[in-house]
């Protein structure tokens, strides 16, 4: 994951100086070490946490593909950075963080952008979207369910457009204040 993404959707969650945040999934949350606010509360989950994690952040374990272990309207805030594309249920979990969100709660979510031209491209000539893996395996190709977990954690399984995640996102009782995009190259002036 870029560090450039985590800066940006960390800096807009603090903007709004929330008290409780939940960051899911959070990997190993190092981008909460540099931030210049904390919330009161900062709860990361992921369904698998390496070795190094932020000593920022209350861990939690979670398959987000499943109900959230919180109860409805605990979070202030809510981070979905570059994870909901590696879900087989995402709007399992767009729908969780509806629930565990205060009402007027912020939700961030980032995705890599498959509407761009280089992964419009890669399509067009490979059958997938960059980065992106078709599932054509299935839990009887592992030796455990675990094993599969862990081959789709490290998958884009679930490639989304920006109309999929509209849609998603507004049938889970959202509104969308803002769309942002990320120059990868800088701009010539």
């Amino acid at each position: 994951m870029r560090d450039s993404i985590f800066a940006v959707v960390r800096d807009a969650i603090l903007s709004r100086r929330p008290s409780c945040v939940l960051d899911a999934p959070c990997g190993d949350a190092r981008y909460w070490d540099t931030a210049s606010f904390r919330p009161d509360i900062l709860v990361g989950a992921d369904i698998a946490f390496p070795g190094r994690r932020s000593p920022a952040i209350r861990c939690v374990r979670l398959d987000l593909n499943r109900p959230f272990p919180f109860p409805p309207d605990t979070f202030d805030a809510a981070l979905c950075a570059e994870g909901i594309e590696h879900l087989l249920e995402p709007h399992q979990a767009i729908a969780e963080f509806h629930r565990v969100l205060k009402p007027g709660a912020l939700l961030l979510v980032s995705t890599p952008n498959i509407g761009n031209i280089a992964s419009r491209i890669h399509y067009l000539f490979r059958g997938k979207y960059a980065g992106c893996t078709p599932i054509a395996r299935t839990p009887g190709d592992f030796q455990s369910r675990s094993d599969y977990r862990e081959f789709l954690m490290g998958e884009h399984v679930r490639p989304l457009s920006f109309t999929d995640l509209h849609f998603m996102l507004t049938h889970a009782g959202f509104r969308i204040s803002a769309v942002y995009g990320l120059d990868i190259k800088p701009r010539h002036r």
